[in-house]
């Protein structure tokens, strides 16, 4: 996945409320900013190398609005959203203190589920995290096989 150009405030708002499940970097950006422009294809190498992580651009011009609210007052400016809060900050166009930023705070990876020890309920939530239908599946045996038919368990 790429960087998503962010047009709205409403589509900046859905962003945040994904970042419950991934970490959400945002780029405060201008058109006319330089050092803005020369980070931008580390920024998308990034993205492309880190799927595990939403990254966006808002153009502070565009949506001033967010910009203002953000208080943003520096391009580039680099936020890491969880939980549709900021954790971390990065003024200027250091790429390695984005690269830094990222690491520190990109959801850790969940503990692989094994079919011995698996619960019903740890079954029923990575099924319906990966949105297979569990209607009609009463059984720990039906839900088991359900899991290891999408790989999602050991």
């Amino acid at each position: 996945m790429g960087v998503i150009h962010v047009k709205s405030d409403e589509e900046f708002r859905e962003l945040l409320k994904q970042s419950s499940e991934k970490l959400l970097v945002v780029d405060w950006f201008a058109t006319w900013c330089g050092p803005c422009k020369a980070v931008a294809p580390a920024l998308e190498k990034m993205a492309q190398s880190t799927p595990d992580v939403v990254f966006a651009k808002v153009d502070v011009d565009a949506l001033s609005g967010l910009a203002k609210e953000f208080e943003i007052s520096a391009m580039p400016t680099f936020d890491a959203f969880k939980d549709g809060k900021s954790v971390e900050r990065v003024r200027g166009a250091d790429v390695a203190a984005v690269t830094r930023m990222v690491d520190n705070h990109k959801f850790a990876p969940a503990a692989p589920l094994h079919r011995d020890t698996v619960t019903n309920k740890q079954l029923l939530t990575v099924l319906r995290k990966h949105q297979i239908d569990t209607r009609g599946y009463l059984e720990r045996s039906e839900l088991l096989a359900l899991a290891i038919e999408h790989h999602l368990v050991e």
